[in-house]
């Protein structure tokens, strides 16, 4: 199996403690020349320090690899649909009695994946940094709870959370996020126009943070750093300012939260891959290339740049504005 960053297949089985009956070795080996172990149809468990990715690479054919018992890797869609289709009907197994039992996974999933090769980004390197400062100390735990608000940039929500740390979003794990101590407060949509709503509601502590609820109107807008008041800048002369402005105001905010997020929390390679895919979508539907910016511009920002909302939507909604 060649590497580098093309598109893989990947076949998960969760055999719900079950032991994968040999026949299930044998498909593999017979139908791809995978085997766990080189040489060898049993999984054996190594804990040794020096075994590391390296195993992979020398059991790799130019098919695919296992990378584990329940991780099947392929270089090709039909095969890996085939193992998974054989491990979801079940493989039978003789038993000491000589019976037939069929071992049947629990769940299988299949689907495409893109490897990469793993480089700390910098919101890797926050992210990483404050875990260290977190789950690092020594000694007793605190008796006391504190207070966090943790805003994150995945899901652009921001939660109230108690407890002695806080590392990452309590939602779904993310750890692309920005935390504070104590609580920050909620307000109501001010109404008026759009963006200058969006600015109230999202930096009312100085600071980016999604919207908690609330009922009173956020506030006039305070100062804020350097990076978002440049954000805000451009904003004000990109062709995204006025793109919002005929669109239904709760899509308006989350769009322009998710070109936000984009711009300044995500790295560029995300979001250009995320930008080519969305204008990708678009042409595809018969959109026209006319004024279509494939690459994104340092100060100025269009649709394309909240594709984190996903390229169908995004280009749905630049077709409808011709």
């Amino acid at each position: 199996m060649k590497t580098g960053n093309a598109t893989k297949y990947a076949v998960i089985i969760e055999w719900g403690g079950q032991s994968p009956p040999s026949r299930w070795y044998s498909r593999l080996s017979k139908l791809a020349s995978f085997h766990v172990r080189e040489g060898k149809n049993v999984f054996v468990e190594d804990d040794r320090e020096d075994v590391d990715i390296g195993i992979l690479a020398a059991r790799a054919t130019q098919k695919g690899v296992i990378a584990q018992e329940g991780a099947i890797i392929c270089a090709s869609e039909s095969l890996a649909s085939t193992i998974a289709n054989i491990a979801a009907r079940g493989l039978s197994t003789k038993q000491r009695d000589g019976s037939q039992r069929m071992v049947i996974p629990k769940a299988v999933l299949v689907g495409p994946y893109q490897p990469r090769s793993v480089v700390a980004t910098p919101q890797d390197d926050e992210a990483l940094a404050r875990i260290e400062i977190q789950f690092g100390r020594r000694g007793r735990r605190p008796a006391e709870m504190e207070t966090f608000t943790v805003c994150c940039f995945e899901e652009r929500q921001s939660y109230i959370v108690k407890g002695h740390t806080c590392v990452n979003c309590p939602a779904c794990g993310a750890t692309n996020v920005k935390i504070t101590h104590g609580a920050v407060a909620g307000y109501a949509d001010p109404g008026g126009n759009v963006v200058e709503a969006w600015m109230r509601t999202r930096f009312s502590s100085g600071e980016y943070f999604s919207p908690l609820e609330g009922e009173t109107p956020a506030p006039p807008m305070p100062q804020v750093g350097k990076d978002d008041s440049t954000f805000i800048t451009n904003l004000m002369i990109s062709p995204l300012f006025s793109q919002v402005l005929s669109i239904d105001r709760s899509d308006a905010f989350a769009i322009l939260d998710a070109a936000y997020v984009s711009r300044l929390h995500l790295n560029g390679e995300r979001r250009l891959r995320m930008r080519i895919e969305a204008a990708t979508v678009y042409l595809q539907a018969g959109g026209s290339p006319n004024g279509l910016q494939l690459g994104e511009a340092e100060s100025r920002y269009d649709l394309l740049d909240a594709s984190l909302l996903g390229a169908p939507y995004i280009a749905g909604l630049l077709l409808r504005k011709g």
